[in-house]
């Protein structure tokens, strides 16, 4: 089976699954009616976590109970904001752990492509306005892409065992059907299509 596809996973509906994420899936809201949410912008696979646990916890206590898969879709913001990689994957693998401990199944997503040299740019502004890190930001743009490349190539490595990942980097290749707004962000259609390929890849339908 390739990444996206799996023979353990069963077809849910769209009201079935819970999605997991920052802006990168709040963008993609308008497409995700009907589904259960832990999403906001800006955050980091910390938050992510805490609130994913928060959400099993009431989920044990009688609410939520059509959820029977999630979409867990994060790291960019903690990649650059200069979290360790090995952070990053803890997180992760905590929820990914949690959520089949709780027997839902577990839709992984790999980050897209980005530009790297744009996004540089506006991580070092913000840095010197607002003086973290002594107002220097200290990756360089081929160390971004490094660490998205070795990051995804984790993720890809979790399938199986109730399991999938969509691998996001490899299929939205096609920057037209996947239009960025800024270096990372997808809005409107291009927001769309990556809501309809996670979608397809995980099994989930409408209703």
């Amino acid at each position: 089976d390739r990444a996206g596809e799996s023979s353990e996973f069963e077809p849910v509906k769209i009201s079935e699954t819970l999605w997991v994420g920052d802006s990168l899936t709040y963008l993609m809201v308008s497409s995700l009616q009907g589904a259960e949410k832990v999403v906001k912008g800006g955050k980091q696979t910390g938050w992510m976590k805490e609130n994913f646990n928060k959400f099993l916890a009431e989920k044990a206590n009688g609410q939520h109970q059509k959820v029977k898969r999630v979409v867990i879709f994060g790291g960019f913001n903690d990649l650059t904001s200069l979290k360790s990689l090995e952070k990053i994957k803890t997180n992760l693998s905590a929820m990914y752990k949690a959520a089949k401990a709780a027997g839902l199944t577990v839709v992984a997503c790999t980050l897209p492509e980005w530009n790297y040299e744009s996004g540089l740019k506006t991580f070092q502004r913000d840095f010197a306005k607002f003086g973290w890190h002594g107002g220097v930001y200290p990756l360089s743009a081929a160390e971004l892409e490094s660490r998205t490349k070795e990051l995804n190539e984790w993720i890809l490595a979790q399938a199986g065992g109730g399991q999938m990942v969509v691998d996001l980097f490899k299929e939205m290749s096609d920057k037209q059907k996947y239009k960025r707004g800024d270096f990372i962000h997808l809005y409107g259609k291009g927001a769309a299509n990556m809501a309809a390929l996670i979608k397809e890849r995980g099994q989930i339908g409408n209703g």
